[in-house]
């Protein structure tokens, strides 16, 4: 049974709170898992990848943080899908707050081509 969480406007709910946390221990590797680097790191050192998520909304969420996580530019790409998603730029803005508070420095987003 799914739970659906009402929250204001813009506001994250507990658990896309979690999605981001996550995405800080996902690491690079898990953008792609199934890509060359992942796959050889998985067979040679049997360390496993985070495999994406199975709602694609949550996984948007995930790739976006992934990304502000362990980047210092998050791509026009990667903020389109995530709004594509259906997250408000107030959210953007308080997922990249958040970020910035615990590394040290916000994350550059890249500006989109006119």
């Amino acid at each position: 049974m799914n739970t659906v969480i009402l929250t204001k406007e813009g506001q994250l709910t507990e658990l896309e709170w979690r999605v981001v946390e996550m995405a800080l221990n996902d690491g690079p590797r898990s953008m792609n898992p199934d890509g060359r680097l992942a796959r050889f790191v998985r067979f040679f050192f049997g360390i496993s990848t985070a495999r994406n998520l199975a709602n694609e909304k949550l996984e948007a969420l995930r790739r976006f943080c992934v990304r502000a996580w362990h980047w210092s530019l998050i791509r026009s790409e990667d903020l389109g899908k995530l709004m594509d998603a259906g997250y408000p730029s107030s959210a953007v803005f308080q997922i990249v707050a958040h970020i910035a508070s615990s590394r040290g420095f916000a994350p550059s987003i890249q500006e989109q081509a006119s």
